[in-house]
């Protein structure tokens, strides 16, 4: 795997910000963590069929 982190389409996170009285709720998707994730196997993700 690159030495750079990818984001992970299974991990997200909710970022809430309440500016000017308003509440905004944004979506964001996580960076993997690689050989952390049950699904991470022979440098690639099984999750996206890039693992061999």
């Amino acid at each position: 795997m690159d030495k750079e982190k990818r984001f992970c389409p299974f991990k997200s996170s909710m970022q809430v910000d309440y500016r000017n009285g308003a509440r905004n709720v944004r979506n964001l998707f996580v960076r993997c963590s690689g050989s952390k994730c049950m699904a991470y196997k022979n440098g690639g993700c099984l999750r996206l069929g890039t693992g061999t």
